[in-house]
């Protein structure tokens, strides 16, 4: 009983960093959430334990060339050409070993790994790589901004100063964002998703699978674990807006299969054994995807809530029960209620810092939003020709996904089929000069120039 309770606090805790911040225990024998913060042994012995880190899996054929190749706990995969191997990630220190197995098992040789790329270098996904690469000498391929860490075994991290260190490796290619590896008839693009750590790194691949064409997304970096600070005194500058622009980066991706550095994350276990009858199609999960990404959003939000006193000023309001399955209308209806109704409302004027809607908005953007009713008729949005100026439209489901982006000129229409659900809330952002008078008058001509029908 006490280890399950203790799987699902730490799962919680490293997956969407859900625990309410407070120093009451977890359970009865068990650590705090601000414990699991200020020890970093603590908090690595229970997670690579409870979560299986350092525990051996049965290797995977998911579809194609592409192979789970991981621990229980840790996602690793290998992607097979005729030109050699690429592998995605490693796992603990101890996990060398284990990956080669894996990859006997399968039938192939780790001596004809030609590439090893990751997700982000903490221990649990690079502490194997300089085990792999001088045994191997196959080349690492690591984004620009987790290339020290890499090379210096993660020291002086950001959060875990030296306490989370692994052999260090040496990088042989330095990646930026929009970089592609290339081998065989393989071809992955790397995008830089900061947040989690500097470097963190979201891989897409357009594959053919068993006959389709099937987008393959490995999210990364939207992720933070207890004792991240991200607005006061934050764990390192900017922090904050690197985790929103990743997390709305990973929104407008729109991948067939998902997989992560964290098997718990795309569910592994279940997802294989439903393979073993429906072949492919237990992989393909978009909305699961979407999922993923909409908690790791909301739980930074809420994170960043509590730091700024937000959580602790509400706490004795009156609260609602919300079950799983209401959690996300629930949600998306609180925002909803404060919004305008069948019409645009535009702000003038940048967001004040002291009285601010959602506490991220920008302060060179000007905000025309409005939530409209499909049932009655669908929705058609005219937007004019902003020159060079930045305008765009984003179209968000009473579901809290984003249907729809467009930053070109011209005439969209929304129906409930095409979004999904009976109401929608459309957001148009209006890039302005605060400290400019005047172009703060040509946005607003702008604004006014926006119909609506």
């Amino acid at each position: 009983m006490l280890k399950s309770i203790l799987i699902t606090i730490v799962s919680i805790t490293i997956a969407a960093a859900a625990i309410p911040a407070a120093a009451e225990p977890l359970h009865d024998g068990l650590p705090s959430q601000e414990e699991l913060a200020d020890n970093n042994e603590l908090f690595l012995s229970l997670a690579r334990k409870a979560l299986k880190w350092e525990e051996p899996a049965e290797p995977t054929r998911i579809a194609g060339p592409l192979y789970f190749v991981g621990t229980e706990g840790l996602g690793v995969f290998l992607f097979t050409t005729s030109e050699g191997h690429i592998l995605m990630n490693t796992g603990m220190p101890s996990s060398g070993p284990m990956i080669e197995d894996s990859i006997r098992k399968l039938g192939f040789a780790p001596e004809d790994i030609k590439v090893m790329i990751n997700g982000h270098a903490h221990i649990d996904h690079a502490g194997a790589f300089a085990y792999l690469k001088d045994k191997y000498g196959a080349e690492l391929a690591v984004m620009l901004e987790d290339v020290p860490a890499m090379e210096s075994g993660d020291k002086n991290d950001f959060k875990y100063a030296d306490d989370f260190v692994y052999p260090a490796v040496k990088v042989d290619r330095i990646l930026r964002d929009g970089d592609t590896i290339k081998l065989g008839d393989i071809v992955m693009t790397a995008y830089l998703t900061p947040g989690h750590t500097r470097g963190a790194t979201t891989w897409v691949a357009d594959l053919a699978l068993d006959g389709r064409s099937v987008v393959v997304t490995f999210p990364d970096g939207a992720g933070f674990n207890p004792g991240y600070r991200l607005t006061k005194n934050p764990s390192y500058p900017g922090i904050a807006e690197d985790y929103r622009r990743t997390h709305h980066f990973l929104e407008m991706l729109e991948p067939d299969i998902w997989l992560a550095q964290h098997n718990e994350y795309y569910d592994l276990n279940a997802k294989r054994e439903r393979a073993k009858t429906e072949g492919l199609d237990a992989w393909i999960d978009p909305e699961g995807y979407r999922r993923f990404v909409a908690g790791k959003k909301r739980a930074f939000e809420d994170q960043v809530d509590i730091e700024m006193g937000v959580a602790q000023a509400t706490a004795g309001a009156s609260k609602t029960s919300v079950t799983v399955e209401t959690f996300i209308r629930a949600e998306t209806d609180s925002y909803f209620r404060n919004m305008e109704f069948g019409k645009l409302r535009h702000s003038r004027t940048m967001a004040s810092i002291d009285e601010q809607d959602v506490v991220r908005m920008n302060r060179d953007t000007l905000y025309s939003s409005g939530v409209f009713d499909l049932d009655a008729a669908p929705v058609t949005v005219e937007l004019p020709d902003p020159g060079s100026r930045f305008m765009s439209l984003q179209v968000i489901s009473q579901d809290h996904y984003t249907t729809e982006v467009s930053y070109a000129p011209g005439t969209y229409t929304y129906s409930r089929d095409k979004v999904g659900t009976r109401y929608v809330f459309l957001i148009i952002r209006t890039l302005a000069n605060p400290e400019d008078p005047a172009d703060l008058a040509q946005a607003n001509a702008l604004q006014d120039a926006i119909v609506v029908n």
